[in-house]
């Protein structure tokens, strides 16, 4: 999963000044690394997959952390759905992805891809979303914002296409992204006939503008006649010390170590 790098040792780290054959240790205090501000954003917890091969559909009370809103594109086949599944990461070529319409369960019917990007970075599950076809947003609330704070959210995008009759070209596919009332179009991806884009690592930043905010991923493709799916791994969101915040920081640590050394002299 996506490890990021505390600005600050986790745990006391002990220095020393020496003199000659004598030295002296003393503590430098700890400070946390930064958190990650999304739940489950690695999918790792979820019902909606059948078996370790299987995708599943999910719904908004299967995916821990995570809801999706109601339909909003070509909803006539399942109106109370979205065509979105989650998958062991990698499984894509081939795979089942069993959904439900009109509360008629359909697991074990195949949806079959020409061929898929592979295991994603964060390892895993990831999401699946058909771009054209039961549309809607994958969701979740962000609480402990702090107003005004820049936050870099990052998070890990493929396609791939659906083996169709109607398949026969290639298609532009994209994740809308939004935080608040802020939002985003991550990089352009151009699938292939029969084909995929490998993953691609996206980072955008957003200013908090409230304590709690709604963060939305929404499949985005104007040729929906192609089956364009797209996937999501890997979502992380982290607030952005400002360079004020962390020069107060250095000065109060210097501050530590000019005090220990006047004590040791």
């Amino acid at each position: 999963m996506i490890t990021l790098g505390t600005v600050f040792a986790p745990t006391a780290t002990r220095l020393a000044r020496c003199a000659g054959a004598l030295c002296v240790a003393f503590a430098v205090p700890a400070f946390a690394g930064p958190q990650n501000l999304v739940t489950n954003g690695s999918f790792e917890q979820g019902s909606a997959m059948y078996s370790t091969t299987q995708g599943g559909q999910i719904t908004s009370s299967d995916l821990t952390g995570w809801t999706t809103s109601a339909c909003q594109l070509n909803c006539g086949s399942g109106p109370n759905s979205l065509f979105m599944f989650l998958a062991a990461s990698g499984t894509y070529n081939s795979t089942v992805y069993s959904y439900v319409t009109n509360g008629v369960d359909f697991q074990g019917t195949t949806i079959n891809f020409w061929s898929g990007p592979g295991v994603s970075p964060d390892g895993g599950n990831a999401i699946t979303q058909d771009a054209g076809n039961e549309l809607g947003a994958l969701q979740q609330q962000i609480s402990g914002l702090i107003v005004g704070d820049h936050y870099k959210l990052t998070f890990y995008q493929a396609t791939m296409q659906a083996v169709d009759a109607n398949a026969t070209n290639s298609f532009t596919a994209n994740w809308q992204v939004s935080l608040g009332g802020s939002t985003q179009n991550s990089a352009s991806m151009v699938n292939a006939a029969k084909g995929y884009t490998g993953w691609q690592q996206v980072t955008m930043t957003f200013t908090a503008t409230s304590a709690s905010e709604l963060l939305s991923f929404l499949a985005i493709s104007a040729d929906v006649g192609q089956p364009p799916f797209v996937l999501l791994d890997g979502v992380t969101l982290y607030d952005i010390p400002e360079p004020t915040s962390l020069a107060a920081l250095a000065l109060g640590v210097g501050a530590v170590f000019v005090a220990r050394r006047r004590r040791s002299v």
